[in-house]
């Protein structure tokens, strides 16, 4: 039985166990599909990973993203957290800012900003689309919520999300969701999940709230989201009014599932949206499947 090397990082957290878990297998070159998924079910984090050789040129590894119930062609947290582990573990060379990423979404480019010991890592989501619900299907999903219903829509950045802005960070905090209800229609809708945001007061280091549920995939709260702040980064520029919108901001997320994590997001005028955190090791082993 060959032994990998298994790493568990922490993704976003303002400090160790706060962030968001992540499972990542180093040597996953010679597993199959339905394997990868039985251990992404079995460590039940939001996200486990799997790096194999890359297949496209100028890729410096490949990934594979899997929640409990399916795999993903693109993640924030996961994107994030392996590109740590590989910069960490040696398999890339410790000082490499620039790094490329295979996954099912294509080749995703990636930065590491700051020093070596207080890196944070940037990834670039994939260009987005964007539709709006109908009037129906937004009143359903916000009587799920608990709010008064308000516009809904569905965003693709890789991983699929149902996004709606609320008027504060409070109202964002105090939501107390029915799952089973959120699960169905995210499934109804061919989406990943929703995610809700809202804005701090002036006084504030972070300018949003954000919170992620992913019943359907068997999170009911992702509790630091990347594609989740991507989408709602995709949605701001979407609705922007300003010719070349671009802004540099963060947001908090976790905190209402005992967690603490901040996310960075940089949404370019060109139209491209990064979004980035810092990463820790929290254990290491050998996975023996």
């Amino acid at each position: 039985m060959k032994q990998r090397r298994l790493l568990e990082v922490d993704v976003f957290g303002l400090h160790p166990l706060s962030g968001n878990g992540l499972a990542v297998v180093l040597d996953g070159d010679g597993l199959d599909t339905a394997r990868m998924q039985d251990f992404a079910r079995w460590t039940n984090f939001s996200e486990t990973t799997f790096v194999q050789k890359p297949t496209q040129p100028g890729a410096d590894y490949r990934l594979r993203i899997f929640t409990p119930r399916q795999e993903l062609p693109f993640a924030g947290h996961p994107s994030i957290g392996t590109a740590f582990a590989m910069l960490w573990s040696g398999q890339l060379p410790a000082r490499q800012k620039q790094l490329h990423q295979e996954c099912l979404a294509g080749v995703v480019p990636l930065r590491a900003v700051g020093n070596l010991s207080e890196r944070e890592y940037m990834v670039r989501a994939p260009e987005p689309r964007i539709t709006r619900l109908d009037g129906g299907e937004a009143e359903r999903l916000c009587a799920a919520l608990g709010c008064r219903t308000r516009p809904v829509h569905h965003v693709r950045v890789g991983a699929q999300w149902l996004v709606l802005e609320l008027d504060s960070a409070a109202e964002v905090m105090s939501l107390n969701p029915d799952f089973s209800t959120l699960s169905a229609l995210s499934k109804d809708g061919g989406a990943t999940g929703v995610t809700v945001f809202g804005a701090h007061g002036v006084m504030s280091l972070d300018w949003l709230e954000v919170r992620s549920f992913a019943p359907a995939d068997g999170i009911d709260e992702d509790p630091v989201c990347g594609s989740g702040n991507a989408a709602v980064a995709a949605l701001l520029k979407a609705q922007s009014h300003e010719p070349g919108f671009a802004k540099t901001y963060s947001a908090r997320q976790g905190r209402a599932c005992h967690r603490d994590g901040r996310v960075r997001v940089e949404i370019h005028a060109d139209g491209g949206i990064e979004i980035g955190g810092g990463a820790a090791l929290i254990s290491e082993g050998m996975l023996r499947v």
